[in-house]
């Protein structure tokens, strides 16, 4: 099984496991998902995570004829994580949220963009709504909130949400398992 469709398949089990949720406890998933907007804790761990991951993205990125400014910008790391935790705990959760999802797709694209199956696509679109999704996020984060309100007040929406949920998943499960291996 190749790098590509391992990585693939971890996003499939991903979506398997919120699919999951979604199916089986809808009203403790919309709980659940209404309560991130403004949940501290979970903040601050997704943004460690997303820091550490821009140090390493920093870090093996040639930055040509500023790379004398890596140091400085690993240095300012946990300081700006302390800046952040600091001075933007209104709504931090789903900015970190889309910051991760702009993160995500870097090693996704790295590896898929070379693959000979025409099932790229299917993953390369993925991670572009990723992106779109996480800039929404970071600009505007009271998205997620309306976001999960707008799909749970109709249960023709929350029907629609659940079955394209696990749809996409069977998509991307076939995508790893078969083409991309």
């Amino acid at each position: 099984m190749s790098v590509t469709s391992q990585i693939v398949l971890g996003f499939a089990i991903v979506g398997f496991i919120a699919s999951l949720l979604l199916l089986l406890i809808p009203d403790r998933t919309k709980s659940l998902l209404l309560g991130i907007p403004r949940n501290y804790i979970f903040a601050l761990v997704i943004l460690v995570i997303d820091a550490v991951w821009v140090v390493w993205l920093i870090n093996s990125t040639s930055l040509q004829t500023l790379n004398w400014i890596k140091p400085y910008l690993m240095g300012f790391a946990p300081i700006a994580v302390i800046l952040i935790a600091y001075y933007m705990k209104e709504l931090l959760s789903p900015r970190v949220i889309g910051g991760l999802l702009l993160l995500a797709g870097v090693p996704i694209l790295d590896t898929i963009r070379w693959h000979d199956s025409n099932w790229r696509f299917v993953v390369t679109i993925t991670v572009y709504v990723w992106a779109v999704a996480g800039m929404a996020l970071v600009l505007s984060p009271y998205y997620l909130r309306k976001w999960t309100e707008w799909f749970f007040e109709n249960e023709q929406r929350l029907r629609f949400l659940k079955l394209a949920s696990v749809s996409y998943t069977c998509i991307l499960l076939y995508a790893a398992l078969v083409p991309l291996k």
